[in-house]
């Protein structure tokens, strides 16, 4: 778990450091144009920045159970039924994330193989997308450790039965 702390960590002080660089990126594009020139790798440098930061904080909305979209759809059901719903949601997330891993894998693999570049920096394509697969997979990791952390709160038969009695009396 400490390990899994740590990367969280690095990987969010990462993600505040490019949005911090992407904002200056796109900061001086917008004087550039103010000013009437042109500075032709700005635009491609702040998209593949913001595909990174898109990547860094899905995982990171894992971390702070900040996705709503799912959890809108848990919050229908009967309050007893939540968190078994969540444990089937959060499986079903991490079978496709783990999916996408190995799609994203495959095309980091077949980019390598091209050497295809981004035409305004001069990047290899390969740099930007290795995000994929690092995405999905901290994505993975995080979605695995939730569904752990959830099983081991969901109450026990045991438990269940001792409050079912105690609500009869």
């Amino acid at each position: 778990m400490k390990i899994l702390n740590t990367l969280a960590e690095v990987e969010e002080r990462l993600g505040g450091f490019l949005l911090a660089v992407l904002f200056i990126i796109v900061l001086l594009q917008i004087l550039a144009r103010t000013a009437g020139w042109i500075i032709v790798w700005t635009e491609e440098s702040s998209r593949f920045l913001f595909i990174w930061i898109i990547f860094m904080g899905v995982s990171a909305g894992i971390k702070y159970d900040t996705h709503i979209g799912t959890n809108i759809f848990v919050n229908l059901l009967p309050k007893g039924k939540h968190k078994t719903a969540i444990v089937i949601k959060d499986i079903l997330f991490f079978l496709f994330v783990c999916y996408m891993a190995k799609l994203s894998l495959s095309l980091f693999a077949m980019q390598i193989q091209f050497k295809q570049s981004a035409p305004a920096t001069g990047l290899p394509i390969y740099f930007i997308s290795v995000i994929l697969p690092i995405g999905f997979t901290t994505t993975a990791l995080r979605i695995l450790f939730k569904i752990i952390k959830t099983i081991r709160a969901l109450p026990k038969a045991e438990d269940s039965a001792l409050v079912q009695r105690t609500e009869t009396y």
